[in-house]
């Protein structure tokens, strides 16, 4: 009898410290596909006023480009975040959306596109998988993007097609790409 028991608890011990080591690695994994996701942010930032600067693009008076060309990148960037899907590469704020610094909708979903750039701000931003609950996912998105989003500052209905996709410039970079 006393075998037994000191088997069950040496296999317990061995399932919790098998949940613990998985746990650890998904975390790290996580992590690193966040680093991955700030870099791309950081290509298409870098690009946007490089590109301005040579003055090949239409510029905005902060010295950005008003839109961003996936041509401009081999690879592209990307946002490996988000997996098993079709979604636009980038998006843009529509005409009353220029004085935002993040997207209405932050979660990647339908047409929204992977990144949203706002030109009129030189600010690219991540858009994120849905977690299991909304803090989640704006806890994510602010790790990604460092930001500090509240719920209460983001729209989680799924929006009209307009709204979906930014103000539908007909550009390479609203093309779709597939992660």
């Amino acid at each position: 009898m006393r075998l037994i028991v000191d088997t069950v608890i040496a296999l317990a011990l061995v399932v919790v410290l098998a949940v613990v080591l998985v746990r650890q690695r998904q975390e790290r994994v996580q992590l690193e596909r966040v680093a991955a996701v700030q870099e791309s942010i950081r290509t298409i930032q870098t690009q946007a006023l490089y590109r301005a600067a040579l003055k090949d693009v239409e510029v905005l008076p902060n010295g950005y480009a008003r839109f961003i060309d996936v041509s401009w990148f081999n690879p592209t960037p990307s946002n490996v975040l988000l997996d098993g899907g079709a979604y636009r590469w980038i998006d843009y704020p529509d005409d009353s959306g220029h004085e935002r610094f993040n997207p209405l909708y932050i979660v990647a979903q339908g047409q929204r596109g992977a990144f949203w750039y706002n030109g009129h701000r030189g600010i690219v931003r991540a858009r994120v998988p849905r977690q299991s609950t909304d803090q989640d996912t704006v806890e994510l998105y602010n790790l990604v993007n460092g930001t500090s989003l509240r719920v209460g500052d983001c729209r989680w209905e799924m929006p009209g097609p307009s709204e979906a996709q930014g103000d539908g410039k007909p550009t390479a970079a609203s093309s779709l790409v597939h992660h």
